[in-house]
């Protein structure tokens, strides 16, 4: 699948990711922010680091 590439793809260059595959979801998961607060905190901590190009 495209997800499993683009993370083949940040990890070969040494790309700081986490993935994790939800069994029986595909693309149309916003409905996990309303359920699952942490997540939409976690992800707008995120931020480019130094090396980002």
């Amino acid at each position: 699948m495209q997800s499993e590439r683009i993370v083949d793809s940040l990890q070969k260059c040494n790309g700081n990711i986490t993935f994790h595959r939800l069994k029986g979801e595909g693309h149309g998961i916003q409905y996990l922010y309303e359920h699952n607060p942490e997540i939409y905190k976690w992800m707008l901590k995120q931020r480019k680091t130094a090396n980002s190009k």
